[in-house]
């Protein structure tokens, strides 16, 4: 993780906890709950997580618990590396096998799919606009998966290339950034998801 200050260092520690706490009867038997956690023990960047803190403290919003909020974007972002690491037959993530080398092809979309359930459970008590906003990042991500999908393995053009980081990557970046802003109906809520947008397509 990168270097940040103490107030949001505190609230990424707080995800990692709320995370890491999962419990087994949440995904119903252990097969499904250890396929599912399997990513989660190894952590990314958690950048999405930080963007949804980094835009409660843009909105001055220092007393709502946005962790809820911040672990559902975070298991909707990894459902799509389990999902996409499937479609293009990658064989390891974040320095461990992938989900579906590790235990197979099936256990792996399964996961993911548990993944996207526990998300939309966490996020719900944020309420409809919240749920609205984030489904529809999930659903620009597949049509970027599709699009990268079809075009795999040829040339693609520098149009095509931003289109595919747009609905892929930068979709739930934007929405990282200002889904509290959606939450608060703050009228900077498009400022944050134009510019967590333009950061996605920069990450990418």
């Amino acid at each position: 993780m990168i270097d940040l200050n103490p107030k949001l260092r505190e609230r990424l520690d707080g995800l990692v906890s709320r995370i890491n706490g999962l419990k087994e009867r949440e995904f119903i038997n252990r097969e499904l709950f250890v396929t599912s956690t399997y990513l989660l023990k190894n952590p990314g960047k958690l950048l999405r997580p930080t963007l949804v803190f980094t835009g409660a403290e843009i909105l001055n919003d220092e007393n709502t618990d946005y962790t809820d909020l911040a672990a559902g974007i975070e298991l909707l972002h990894v459902s799509s590396l389990i999902h996409d690491d499937i479609i293009d037959k990658s064989a390891t993530r974040r320095g461990v096998k992938a989900v579906h080398v590790a235990f197979n092809p099936d256990a792996a979309l399964l996961a993911g799919d548990a993944l996207i359930s526990k998300a939309i459970l966490l996020v719900s008590k944020y309420g409809t606009e919240v749920i609205e906003k984030i489904s529809s990042a999930a659903m620009e991500m597949c049509a970027g998966e599709l699009l990268d999908s079809k075009l795999a393995n040829k040339p693609v053009t520098l149009d095509q290339y931003i289109t595919i980081s747009q609905l892929k990557s930068a979709s739930l970046i934007g929405t990282s950034l200002s889904i509290v802003g959606t939450y608060l109906h703050s009228p900077l809520e498009p400022n944050l998801d134009k510019i967590g947008r333009y950061l996605g397509v920069a990450f990418q």
